[in-house]
């Protein structure tokens, strides 16, 4: 069967590249590591990290510019896993409700609801329990010179050691391997389904196959085909949790707040209170829109 060779083919040419993007990334990862401890040294580079700018960048001959970005923070786009979201509703504290409160109160004149103040103040300890208690950066590069509104730290931009300089021009060059990869991974895909379809029994979750095949040359080499399954969750993101927090229906989480009504002890026992109901809403939700995915694999014996 032609299609099946096809996916023969295709699996040892995804093998090829991702054993290339294998060396590429261990090759990057040094020339990370050799800019990383040159820029440091740049004067004026540690004094930033020590004070825990967020980002301190620099011009650098080429042309190109060099950042260095604090790691850590929290967006309300980021994706909240259980354990960081149990953990958050157990530390909460008054600090972070009247934070949350304050924020919420100056926007309106009409009060808000405690769980408004709740979802936010959760947040809130989210953000605080992932941002690391030590200054740690990430490097970034990009091949041209920073922009006029970009906050250098140098005014002249920096020769470096021609190590550094070859370092910079590997991790700019263009990763020629991505677009290759992604296009025989969605071959790979469309084979797949190709095969379910024609292969008797292939659709099934329990589906295992040895193959043997005769590829160029009439060389017979044996694999195992395989349905692979999994079950893929929608991720919960601070955006999604506040509306989990919305929705949760509780008499006292209705409740109007006002600065002068505010009882930030009283909301820190009731999180701590209904963070086991919470959480359990949102496993059902998420077993409720769940997708079972199921893709053939092959593997060389």
């Amino acid at each position: 069967m032609e299609d099946l060779k096809d996916f023969v083919v295709t699996y040892h040419q995804l093998s090829d590249l991702r054993a290339q993007q294998k060396q590429l990334s261990t090759a990057k990862k040094a020339a990370t590591a050799l800019v990383l401890e040159w820029a440091v040294a740049v004067a004026g580079v540690h004094d930033a990290m020590r004070r825990g700018d967020p980002v301190i960048t620099l011009a650098v001959e080429g042309p190109y510019t060099v950042t260095l970005r604090k790691r850590g923070g929290f967006k309300e786009g980021n994706v909240v896993s259980d354990a960081v979201l149990a953990a958050a509703m157990n530390d909460i504290t008054e600090q972070d409700i009247k934070v949350a409160a304050d924020t919420l109160l100056k926007d309106t004149t009409n009060g808000v609801t405690q769980k408004q103040v709740i979802a936010l103040a959760v947040l809130r300890t989210i953000a605080r329990l992932k941002n690391p208690t030590t200054n740690t950066y990430k490097l970034t590069t990009s091949p041209e010179e920073p922009t006029k509104r970009t906050n250098c730290l140098n005014d002249t931009p920096l020769r470096p050691p021609q190590e550094v300089a070859g370092a910079l021009t590997a991790l700019v060059s263009k990763d020629e391997l991505a677009m290759q990869v992604k296009q025989l991974v969605q071959k790979q895909a469309g084979l797949s389904g190709v095969l379910k379809t024609s292969l008797s029994g292939a659709d099934k979750p329990n589906y295992t196959q040895p193959l043997t095949i005769n590829m160029e040359g009439d060389v017979r080499q044996n694999y195992i085909l395989r349905n692979s399954t999994r079950v893929k969750k929608p991720s919960i993101t601070g955006h999604r949790l506040q509306d989990f927090f919305s929705a949760v229906q509780h008499d006292l989480l209705n409740v109007q707040v006002t600065p002068t009504t505010l009882d930030t002890a009283g909301l820190k026992s009731l999180t701590k209170r209904l963070a086991p109901n919470i959480r359990q809403a949102i496993k059902e939700w998420q077993a409720t829109h769940s997708q079972v995915v199921s893709t053939l694999r092959i593997t060389a014996k």
